[in-house]
């Protein structure tokens, strides 16, 4: 109750300091000045520019290198059909021929993921999804995790 109590009365003063509480609502005459304007746009592409993490480069692989078969795979929640999308279409553009993308979820089995990787020299893996709260690790199915650890250990990228 005192965590809830906390973030409220943080909320609260956001609004306060804001002005949302003095003046509660919008007037849509003025909406397309802030929502779709130009400055917000170029914000949000900065914002997810910044928001993608390389989690491992030991052998330093990045800036990959076009012309090496790589699956782009993307681990994503089933009812976010837009998640990694863009990602995926841009690797492949950028790395060419040879690079296909694949959708994975938490149901996918263990015998479709050994049969994903063949013919790719190399796996791009990109999550979408949730960190597990006072964990800080994100929250991938046993068998997914398990796959990449295999995958990882017979092709050390």
């Amino acid at each position: 109750m005192a965590r809830i109590d906390a973030s409220v009365r943080r909320l609260l003063e956001m609004k306060l300091r804001v002005g949302v509480i003095q003046h509660p609502y919008v007037s849509l005459e003025l909406l397309r000045d802030s929502v779709g304007a130009t400055a917000h746009r170029k914000l949000a592409v900065e914002i997810a520019e910044k928001a993608i993490t390389l989690v491992r480069d030991r052998d330093n692989l990045v800036p990959l290198s076009r012309g090496t078969p790589t699956l782009v795979l993307t681990y994503a929640p089933e009812a976010d059909i837009a998640a990694g999308r863009t990602f995926a279409t841009t690797l492949r553009s950028a790395l060419g021929a040879g690079t296909r993308a694949q959708r994975i979820g938490a149901r996918t089995p263990r015998s479709e993921l050994d049969s994903l990787g063949r013919g790719a020299e190399r796996v791009v893996f990109s999550t979408h999804g949730r960190t597990i709260e006072g964990e800080g690790r994100l929250a991938i199915a046993p068998q997914v995790a398990q796959w990449l650890d295999s995958v990882a250990a017979v092709r050390p990228w």
